[in-house]
């Protein structure tokens, strides 16, 4: 399969882009007639799934989860075309549940991050981190049939999709730019012996894409489009901390010594600073006017 560049004007300066005439798939069983169903997270703390049309008509709450603990947070949802099957993660476990029957299989995996549903319901992803803090793509049969549910590892990735015959389109950091001494992400179709990427279908050099996802009819690709490197998020688990500032306190300072001389020197803080408050113009000009009196000097 030969590389096919796209043109930065080919793709929107808003992050999405739609991209057409790169490489055709086959459309898939049933992929002329598809049913458009939403399938989303939400209520408290999203961690339930709903489902509703094209229209938001007939908003359904399909999983009801609880944000905590992890285990019984659903999330992840991935429909088939005709929406018959749901795959969704509950926790870090991997599940396939048919709408019309209420069968669930699973869990499929119990390391799963994101989860994604071809088209036609025969097969199901996830990622899953391994050392070193890498994700990578792991696809199953969605019926949990076969040794350990026909599990594949096809390589590591951020985002994957499924085309309409079960192939897999994965966002694969392997493209050297030198304008910008890194290697940016293009969307690659990933070998079915987990070789890694057999064809590039898409990249753009001086940007990443991410999030392939294919048209029922297999001729268009969208994906989001970032600066290079800006696409990293932190995980849930990590936070931020305010770097500490050491600084004289005020009123420390107008203490007095044994002596009952006023020492002048104060003291430091190094407490980690609180949020700044909202101040008014007149305490400002005050607090001014105090910093400069004599007697706040000595």
């Amino acid at each position: 399969m030969s590389m096919r560049r796209l043109n930065r004007a080919g793709a929107l300066t808003l992050g999405l882009a739609v991209l057409a005439g790169a490489v055709a798939f086959a459309p898939g069983a049933g992929a002329s007639t598809p049913k458009s169903v939403l399938v989303f997270s939400g209520g408290k703390g999203f961690a339930s799934i709903y489902g509703t049309d094209s229209t938001g008509k007939g908003l359904k709450r399909l999983l009801n989860g609880s944000a905590a603990p992890f285990s019984k947070r659903y999330g992840s949802p991935s429909i088939s075309r005709n929406g018959k099957l749901l795959a969704y993660t509950l926790g870090y476990n991997l599940y396939v549940l048919n709408l019309s029957t209420g069968h669930k299989t699973g869990p499929l995996s119990k390391a799963a991050w994101l989860a994604r549903l071809s088209p036609d319901g025969q097969k199901v992803g996830d990622l899953e981190q391994y050392p070193g803090g890498h994700l990578a793509i792991s696809t199953f049969n969605a019926s949990g049939a076969g040794t350990h549910h026909g599990r594949t590892g096809l390589g590591m990735t951020s985002s994957f999709s499924f085309t309409g015959d079960d192939r897999v389109l994965a966002a694969v950091s392997d493209q050297y730019d030198a304008a910008t001494s890194r290697y940016e992400t293009g969307i690659g179709l990933m070998a079915q012996d987990g070789t890694g990427v057999e064809g590039w279908i898409a990249f753009t050099m001086g940007y990443d894409l991410l999030d392939p996802a294919l048209s029922p009819n297999g001729k268009l690709l969208a994906v989001t489009r970032s600066a290079p490197g800006a696409a990293k998020g932190k995980s849930p688990s990590t936070t931020t901390r305010r770097a500490r500032s050491c600084r004289r306190s005020p009123r420390a300072a107008r203490t007095r010594g044994r002596s009952g001389r006023r020492t002048g020197r104060g003291s430091r803080s190094c407490a980690a600073p609180r949020h700044p408050r909202r101040t008014s113009t007149r305490s400002r000009r005050r607090a001014a006017r105090s910093s400069r009196s004599p007697r706040a000097a000595r």
